[in-house]
């Protein structure tokens, strides 16, 4: 098994390639010469038939998902679709879904469980072709994981021209804005002629964990350009914490008061000659010195006893702004989430993104 790289930021691109085996130098130069460790492709143009030998990159993973649709019955596949992805052999992946490509039209998509030193993140990969389904299929199986991943990426060609207000683009952008995630605005990243659109998209959960973003001067491919971000995940990893208190634990308090006692009464009996004349003294609340001096010791000698020091590492710091309340919300929205699941209610589902929207604010505002 493959070490696990302690990263807390990502190189991620995408693009639509056009024909994989057309373009594999291209992507092999992009790969090496910009460090990416997530490459999402569409329109790779693989088939079954089509060894993943014959695309392998050195120190890379290529995870398909072909489409598998024949003319006719024949032989001969239709040209066109199938989504890939290109991860760095040290990061450790599982495929959670993959559609099953039985229609032309049908979205194609991968879902991925990528972890990178102690991070998850959710990559889906997905391609729509021109006037294809909308994405409710896509949206069934993107429902499951929302709850659970805290990272997520999605990221393709969906054919969703963002930089018009069409019926396509106001569906994407809905989509968006009903899970609170983000659209990296790249501005135009396809060219037909003299006529621009952007169709190649990055969604993320957060604006806050995009360092940077570009995409290539020139189209890589068919006139798309390749797009990539620097993903950075939350940084969770504080400085370890110690504490140093008394353990009462395991006090005894009934004979801790009679050792007290027995303490206090052993010190002034034992008191010196020149003392004894002073005792008074050491009761005396005009000398506070004096006055404290005898019961701290005894109280601290007694204390060492029976509840002594101990020193531990605070495993899980507190968070602040995770009140009470805030907790309660949440265990609310998620059982919202599950009871709209399982009955597979659509108002439900319609609270649900409410309250998910509406407690996304809360938190980002406590924080």
């Amino acid at each position: 098994m493959p070490a696990i790289i302690d990263l807390s930021l990502l190189n991620i691109s995408c693009v639509n390639v056009n024909s994989l085996r057309a373009h594999l130098h291209d992507v092999e130069i992009e790969l090496s010469s910009n460090k990416t460790h997530i490459l999402a492709l569409t329109e790779t143009w693989l088939t079954p038939d089509i060894e993943s030998s014959c695309v392998s990159i050195p120190n890379y993973n290529l995870i398909r998902n072909d489409r598998d649709l024949r003319i006719d019955g024949r032989k001969r596949y239709i040209q066109g679709g199938g989504i890939a992805c290109y991860l760095d052999k040290s990061l450790i992946y599982t495929i959670l879904e993959c559609s099953n490509n039985v229609s032309i039209n049908d979205p194609e998509y991968l879902f991925l469980d990528v972890k990178a030193s102690s991070h998850n993140i959710l990559i889906i990969i997905i391609y729509r072709r021109p006037e294809g389904h909308l994405l409710s299929e896509f949206l069934d199986k993107f429902n499951s994981y929302v709850s659970i991943f805290k990272n997520i990426i999605i990221t393709g060609d969906l054919n969703f021209d963002l930089l018009n207000n069409s019926f396509e683009s106001n569906y994407l952008q809905n989509f968006i804005t009903d899970y609170s995630l983000f659209s990296v605005p790249f501005g135009p990243t396809h060219y037909s002629g003299l006529a621009c659109s952007q169709l190649d998209v990055m969604i993320v959960d957060s604006s806050a964990k995009i360092v940077a973003f570009s995409k290539s001067s020139s189209p890589f491919a068919a006139g798309h350009c390749l797009i990539s971000i620097q993903y950075q995940f939350d940084n969770l990893s504080r400085p370890q914490q110690t504490v140093t208190y008394r353990d009462f634990a395991n006090c005894d308090y009934l004979s801790l008061s009679n050792d007290l006692v027995a303490h206090l009464r052993l010190k002034l009996s034992n008191l010196s000659p020149s003392e004894t004349g002073n005792r008074a003294s050491y009761l005396d609340p005009s000398e506070p010195t004096n006055s404290l001096k005898v019961p701290y010791d005894c109280l601290t000698s007694t204390l060492n006893t029976h509840a002594p020091f101990v020193t531990k590492q605070i495993v899980h710091r507190s968070i602040p702004w995770l009140t009470s309340n805030l907790r309660a919300s949440i265990r609310k929205r998620d059982k919202l989430f599950m009871r709209a699941k399982r009955s597979r209610n659509l108002l439900l589902l319609e609270q649900y993104r409410i309250s998910r929207r509406e407690l996304k604010n809360v938190e980002d505002c406590e924080k």
